[in-house]
């Protein structure tokens, strides 16, 4: 049957093959959190909601809670969010979060997914030459310890995800009292600074370490396809 299938096909160009098993980031994700029993997740960074949109698609059926410090955005996943009839998809109140609760200017790059409160780095635009600043947004910064009351209390367990463009730690650090609700971490990680300042893989795996998360799995996020460079990942921790 398949003989007679291919001998067809090829007519159209096509031709059936043996299909082996392919990775998939977003698949593993899931994975990831069926296996860890993940019912509540904090999303730190949202963006548009690509993150909480492609989860759900997946097939999670917890909730997800959204952090998003610009203005355009935000009012996208406000928008976004209503169109759940579940309910499982809560918008927080918009702004930054860090270590410290201050104001604080956002670098808003022309490619808005790597807007950051650290200023883009030389290597981020050599990659990416639409990345440079275009504009920068004032924000209340907060730490999410300042939720921890609201928190504390989600259905368990819990997945803290963070994907701030380099400030994942700053973020961590402000999280002290909900940290040991969190039983695993979803971090962007770079492995070179695209972003000044922003720390790299060693010091963010010092510091989970210390808190009793370990590596669960890794995916390449950001790669130089010309020299095969692994500039950003994606890490999932857990305790």
């Amino acid at each position: 049957m398949r003989n007679i299938l291919n001998n067809f096909l090829s007519i159209l160009g096509y031709k059936i093959k043996r299909s082996k098993w392919l990775y998939e980031n977003d698949k593993n994700l899931i994975a990831t959190l069926k296996s860890q029993n993940i019912n509540s997740i904090i999303d730190v960074g949202a963006s548009s909601g690509q993150f909480a949109e492609q989860v759900f698609k997946n097939g999670f059926k917890g909730s997800i809670y959204s952090f998003e410090p610009l203005q355009k955005e935000h009012n996208i996943l406000l928008i976004k969010s209503k169109k759940r009839k579940d309910g499982n998809w809560k918008i927080q109140e918009r702004c930054a979060l860090g270590s410290m609760d201050k104001d604080v200017v956002i670098n808003i790059s022309g490619r808005r997914q790597s807007s950051s409160i650290y200023n883009i780095s030389k290597i981020h635009t050599s990659l990416f030459p639409d990345s440079k600043n275009v504009s920068s947004e004032i924000v209340k910064m907060k730490q999410l310890d300042n939720y921890f009351e609201e928190f504390k209390g989600l259905k368990k367990k819990i997945l803290l995800k963070i994907d701030t463009q380099g400030y994942e730690l700053e973020v961590i650090k402000g999280a002290k009292k909900i940290m040991p609700y969190i039983n695993c971490l979803l971090l962007e990680v770079s492995l070179t600074r695209l972003y000044e300042e922003q720390p790299l893989f060693e010091e963010i795996l010092d510091y989970t370490s210390k808190n009793g998360f370990s590596i669960w799995s890794v995916d390449r996020v950001v790669g130089n396809k010309f020299t095969g460079q692994t500039h950003q990942l994606d890490i999932v921790f857990i305790k």
